[in-house]
């Protein structure tokens, strides 16, 4: 079908790339894969084009051998700033002020950045009959590439966004003989000149990169623009015939239920791109085979002969399969992620009329049938899955790290994993960032998240608006990126990369802006050919999204419930983000800390946003004046809980009545900011994390702030029948001392439909009790299903609990509404720990803890208010750690457990792990790790 593609069209997909995997293989084979990125018997080196007198043809020599001795030792992936600081040339950019100390590219000539990368290598391939292929997943901006006294490449390799793949079965070495490959990397030109504004002066849109690097209000420039091997890079042998952009296209008919026994019906076509490398025509042997998730032994088989012309590549397209009884992929919180294996063999009889293996892939697909619409009556666009429709909340990802570190399969799926944990149910992959790696697509096929990926285009940098901070003009920045053909044939690449993953939601054009007027409806026309049924939108503003965003900082929580946003489905929506005082002390010196807020100038230079915005008066000292760092995050962080959970909780109080969905900005930051994140670049959690994950629940009872009314929100499939909702009240004086007498009310029973939000009739009766003078109240909001009477044991679906200042008349801008909590009595709580220690994957040297801490509050008329857990290794943070719950309070005599996992090298354990209970009104306990852990292999 190649023929009846438009010109560009077709020229972009020669820029396409497949990635291969190893299979098991045939008993003869010319497939094979090796990553030659560093590891504990890969070194690799740089060193400045300026200090190396030699071209590539010269280092890569064999004899006379030129040295590597005197260059770098550096980690590939890996870039210019990375190769400086594992050599100690630069301070860590992220601490202090450091960053100010590093010159940036703009202020010297991009020659100071053009940096070499090399290595000595071996690869088993042996075969005479193989071709062997060097593959660069990411490479920042421009790259030659020499290998054993040849340049490989013919062009300038050029573009961050495209997958390279070169033939070098003429220049390497076989049968474990060393090879020595050197790729000379430059950053893009003009590189950008921070100037405060987002996005700089503008002019890093003129090239396909990452926008951000140059600065924006969350972020300070890379000096080094990112320039280097950023990604993966490997080297794989094949036979005559590829496999290239192979995929699975499936489909789900009708309306489904998670929990059916039996499920009717879906069916897959597979695509794949067969081309023939030799002068003769070849007969290709193309088989597949697919595995039920559920049961490994059941698979399922296929195969295809076909005549492949010399020197061309042949497009195949399976029938439609049809699967009985599917399992199904559903999105976080509503079904399990039920993903399939393809294995995908081609094969074909070489000149000794031997059957060999040529090329083969495995990855992963799954059934399911993703929807969306603009609902008609409200203006916003509505997701369904799998015939069902849900209420999207998700939120804005920025990337791992600025400066590409740590971009592998762990630190993806852990981050994955918290959004997982937070019940979100979509990530959207921000403009001004970059194209998301496959292993960040493969932790959301995991966990349920769906991803709206977007294309490199931001209102800020391509001309959305008139911006005095640029240098070119709005209609010039309209123009951008310079070359038009390279962005098309990114888009390409990037399309073919991640298409067959089941949590690829959509594409997107831009942020806030679409691409030029030209590459806008060819992005229209790939997106339709290479990836059809998946949804195009010009940019995050059209299509029922928006039409604007924001706003992004601290409010009065009761402003959450009442006001009304006119962006149905508001694709960024944010607030504060202070982390905890340990993240901070990691940040910056002691002497930095102080003082607090925006006029401490290191604070700024992390872009500190302020807790107040005028009428909002500082939430934190609304708990009261923060002597130490330690009390100013602890309060920041039960700010931070309480405006988000009111952000998701105000969208739920009008969910289909005002609001189709929210995505909040954002959920972390690619660097030690401090502002508007869910976890730190640490990986520890803030209190909007813990917010976000109570807001979030499947079924879920909240209380409207501003009315004190009583609301259930049921995002299932199923109805839910006889539900009452119990509300607890703990008055609490002025002097901190709880009363003896706490009091409850309860509501009629209850039917909440699908997919709905139920206004009870029962509003919060927070009355004066007499002789005392009353401060504040501690509402704990209890929803039973199945509820007829307290013997009956009803079900427990949702806990919800607040702490309320007891004048529902007075003003929110009062500065002391919370200071009571100061004077809250102490109380006594018993912890224990108990759970298992054991080996991941055998014998790698992780070891995973999965501990159980159970927390007992013996007061019988006090609240222990904001305990937070952590793990320590002597004086060290443990991070990530994965809390069930975590920054809560026990209500008098209340008693619950609490599930932790963590993974540890084992040679970090010469200390054992702690974990730590701390407290607002409690005394913090340490509770030792000891060897009463049982000890074995995991079970996955």
């Amino acid at each position: 079908q190649l023929h009846k593609m438009p010109r560009w069209l077709l020229l972009s997909l020669l820029f396409g790339l497949a990635i291969a995997s190893s299979f098991e293989q045939p008993s003869s084979s010319l497939f094979g894969l090796v990553n030659i990125g560093s590891s504990e018997t890969q070194q690799w080196f740089a060193n400045s084009t300026l200090n190396v007198p030699v071209d590539g043809t010269v280092i890569t020599s064999i004899l006379p051998a030129y040295t590597l001795e005197n260059w770098y030792n550096v980690t590939v992936p890996g870039t210019v700033l990375t190769a400086l600081l594992e050599n100690e040339i630069i301070p860590d950019p992220y601490y202090g002020l450091n960053n100010q100390k590093i010159i940036d590219i703009s202020q010297t000539n991009t020659n100071n950045f053009s940096y070499w990368f090399a290595t000595y290598f071996k690869v088993p391939f042996s075969s005479p009959k193989a071709h062997v292929w060097l593959e660069l997943r990411g490479i920042n901006y421009y790259a030659n590439v020499f290998l054993n006294g040849a340049r490989v490449n013919v062009d300038t390799l050029a573009g961050m966004f495209m997958r390279q793949r070169l033939e070098i079965t003429e220049y390497y070495f076989t049968n474990n003989f060393i090879n020595v490959l050197a790729i000379a990397t430059s950053p893009p030109d003009p590189p950008g000149v921070p100037n405060g504004g987002q996005c700089g002066d503008g002019t890093i849109g003129e090239s396909v990169t990452l926008q951000y690097l140059v600065g924006w209000d969350w972020m300070q420039p890379v000096h080094d623009r990112s320039t280097g091997i950023w990604d993966k890079i490997t080297v794989r042998s094949t036979g005559e015939i590829i496999l290239n952009h192979p995929f699975v296209e499936t489909s789900v008919p009708g309306i489904r239920y998670p929990d059916e026994n039996r499920q009717s019906a879906a069916y897959y076509k597979l695509k794949v791109t067969l081309e023939n490398l030799a002068q003769a025509p070849l007969t290709a042997h193309l088989s597949w085979s697919i595995m039920d998730p559920n049961n490994a032994s059941d698979v399922y088989d296929w195969n295809s002969i076909l005549k492949l012309e010399p020197m061309k590549s042949t497009d195949f397209e399976s029938e439609n399969i049809q699967v009985d009884n599917p399992r199904l992929w559903w999105v976080n919180q509503y079904g399990p992620q039920h993903l399939y294996t393809l294995r995908l063999n081609v094969s074909y009889e070489d000149e000794d009329l031997e059957m060999v293996l040529s090329d083969s892939h495995q990855f992963s697909f799954a059934f399911r049938n993703l929807s969306s619409n603009i609902d008609l009556s409200l203006g916003g666009r509505v997701f369904q899955i799998n015939g069902q429709q849900i209420f999207v909340r998700g939120s804005n990802w920025i990337g791992l790290d600025a400066m590409m570190r740590g971009l592998n399969s762990t630190n993806y799926e852990n981050a994955v994993r918290m959004h997982r944990d937070m019940g979100l149910m979509m990530i959207r992959v921000w403009g001004g960032g970059i194209t998301e790696r496959p292993e960040f697509y493969d932790a959301c096929d995991k966990y349920g998240i769906l991803v709206w990926q977007e294309f490199w285009i931001t209102g800020d940098c391509d001309g959305a608006w008139i911006d005095p901070t640029k240098k070119d003009s709005q209609a010039r920045r309209g123009e951008y990126p310079n070359w038009h053909s390279l962005f098309l044939a990114s888009a390409t690449d990037a399309i073919l990369m991640l298409r067959s993953h089941p949590s690829l939601a959509l594409w997107c054009g831009g942020n806030e802006w679409k691409p030029p007027a030209d590459i806008l409806p060819k992005l229209q026309a790939l997106v339709n050919y290479l990836d059809p049924g998946r949804l195009f939108i010009p940019s995050s503003l059209s299509d029922g999204l928006g039409p604007s965003d924001g706003p992004y900082g601290i409010n009065f929580p009761t402003w959450f419930y009442t006001f009304r946003d006119p962006n149905v489905f508001n694709p960024e929506m944010g607030s504060v983000g202070m982390p905890t005082a340990d993240t901070m002390r990691e940040m910056m010196p002691e002497e930095d800390l102080y003082p607090f807020g925006e006029n401490n100038s290191v604070w700024n230079y992390h872009t500190f946003i302020p807790y107040s915005n005028d009428p909002v008066p500082d939430q934190i000292y609304t708990y009261g004046t923060p002597l130490t760092i330690d009390q100013y995050c602890t309060r920041a962080q039960i700010v931070n809980y309480i405006q988000y959970k009111a952000l998701i909780e105000g969208r739920l109080t009008h969910m289909w009545e005002w609001y189709t969905g929210i995505l909040i900005w954002k959920s972390q930051n690619p660097w030690t900011g401090l502002r508007g994140q869910f976890y730190d670049w640490f990986g520890e959690q803030t209190g909007a994390y813990f917010g976000l994950k109570h807001a979030n629940e499947l079924v879920h009872v909240q209380l409207n702030l501003a009315t004190n009314r009583i609301s259930i929100v049921n995002h299932s499939f199923k109805p839910i029948s006889n539900a009452t909702v119990v509300a607890q009240i703990y008055p609490v004086e002025a002097s901190g001392s709880s009363l003896q007498t706490p009091y409850s009310q309860k509501s009629q029973l209850l039917n909440i439909g699908v997919s709905r939000v139920h206004h009870t009739d029962e509003v919060l009766d927070l009355y004066p009790v007499p002789n005392a003078t009353i401060s504040l109240y501690f509402v704990q909001l209890s929803l039973y299903g199945n509820y007829h009477n307290e013997e009956d044991h009803p079900t427990l679906l949702s806990q919800n609990l607040y702490w309320i200042y007891s004048d529902v008349e007075k003003n929110e801008n009062v500065t002391d509404l919370y200071v009571a909590l100061n004077n809250l009595d102490q109380v006594l709580i018993v912890a224990n720990v108990s759970g298992e220690r054991c080996f991941e994957d055998g014998n790698n040297g992780v070891v995973r803890y999965e501990l159980s801490v159970s927390i007992h509050n013996l007061d019988p008329t006090n609240v222990a208010f904001w305990i937070q857990l952590s793990v320590r290794l002597n004086s060290t943070r443990v991070l990530p750690v994965f809390y069930s719950d975590n920054y809560f309070s026990l209500l008098p005599e209340e008693h619950r457990l609490f599930n932790l996992s963590f993974s540890l090298v084992e040679n970090m354990e010469a200390f054992l792990p702690q974990v730590w209970v701390n407290g607002w009104n409690i005394s913090p306990i340490g509770l030792t790790l000891t060897d009463f852990l049982k000890k074995g292999n995991c079970q996955q």
